[in-house]
């Protein structure tokens, strides 16, 4: 599995995942909550397990991550449930220290948009746009194409009608 998108609807939870071929350990941990998935995130991290894929979802206002582990000794950072500033503000420190956004997601509690991110070791170039209207996004799309960059991270969420869009951009 190297790639899980979750979401809620009418009381159920919906999973959509993209497979690779590989014959390297995994693990998958659904439906956690915050402390949960940071337990057992310290837990996989001590068995040289780094997570590879984050997903989210909200049901009955409570979020529930869900993660995929590969193995993995490499260092890397994870911030939950960051606003707009926090996450930036997360961004430009890991960005100094070497690391690049590798996965992102989002969603809305109590009226106001949350990130959660993880970050790889890496030090090439990157581009990360947040809360894009669809106007917004697809001018970024574009711009960032030309300049030979590559969508590698794409999350959304509704707020008072309106679908937002961030987007992590990898030269390619």
């Amino acid at each position: 599995l190297s790639a899980l998108i979750a979401h809620a609807m009418g009381g159920k939870v919906f999973y959509s995942g993209v497979w690779n071929p590989s014959t390297s350990g995994q693990f998958l941990g659904l439906a956690r909550t915050h402390d949960q998935f940071l337990s057992e995130y310290k837990k996989w991290w001590g068995k040289g397990f780094r997570l590879k894929a984050l997903a989210t979802h909200v049901l009955d206002g409570t979020v529930y991550f869900s993660g995929v582990y590969n193995p993995s000794t490499a260092g890397q950072f994870v911030g939950l449930g960051r606003n707009y500033d926090e996450l930036l503000a997360d961004y430009s420190t890991w960005w100094k220290k070497g690391f690049r956004l590798k996965a992102l997601t989002s969603e809305v509690i109590g009226g106001q948009a949350r990130y959660n991110g993880v970050w790889n070791p890496s030090t090439s170039g990157q581009f990360l746009g947040l809360a894009r209207t669809h106007d917004q996004f697809l001018s970024e799309y574009n711009t960032w194409w030309g300049k030979g960059f590559r969508l590698a991270g794409l999350c959304t969420y509704v707020q008072n009608g309106l679908v937002r869009y961030t987007g992590i951009w990898n030269p390619s």
